[in-house]
């Protein structure tokens, strides 16, 4: 198993266009994630409703 685990990963180090498509989606997916997590963390974290998902969202870079 790890020795597929390795096969994998020097057969990306050798494709640059899958180290490229990699890199796009682990940046979508760090950046991503804090919006789509809001309703759950005003819900569970903050014990609120629908007014604190909105005061999140409005917290969040780039939204109005």
């Amino acid at each position: 198993m790890f020795r597929a685990i390795g096969d994998g990963f020097r057969y990306v180090r050798a494709h640059a266009v899958v180290q490229a498509v990699y890199l796009v989606d682990l940046n979508a997916m760090v950046f991503g994630l804090p919006r789509a997590l809001f309703p759950a963390v005003a819900l569970t974290l903050y014990h609120g409703d629908t007014d604190s998902r909105s005061a999140l969202r409005r917290a969040a870079p780039g939204r109005s």
